[in-house]
């Protein structure tokens, strides 16, 4: 089974292509900040962001791209930041 996932021509805020598929850390409301697969929302006609731990989604545009992050992909997971920082804090603290 092959999948093809394409590139829905918007970049995140370091300047990495995104596409369908990848995992994403998008700022939201309140400050919040949220982690969500990017898709196609044939309902709307419009890519989003699916979030993971909460029933919604946000519309992914040029006005949004600028606070949202590529943390990974649906092939690869993503790492949470939080878990990172403190894995390299740790790994630090070793040696």
């Amino acid at each position: 089974r092959y999948f093809c996932y394409k590139s829905i021509d918007l970049y995140d805020k370091e300047n990495t292509l995104i596409y369908e598929g990848d995992y994403v850390a998008a700022k939201v409301a309140n400050d919040r900040t949220v982690i969500g697969i990017v898709g196609f929302a044939h309902e709307i006609s419009a890519y989003v962001i699916f979030c993971v731990d909460y029933d919604e989604y946000y519309t992914l545009g040029s006005e949004v791209a600028e606070f949202v992050k590529v943390i990974g992909n649906v092939f690869d997971g993503y790492e949470n930041e939080e878990e990172q920082n403190g894995q390299q804090t740790l790994q630090e603290s070793e040696t």
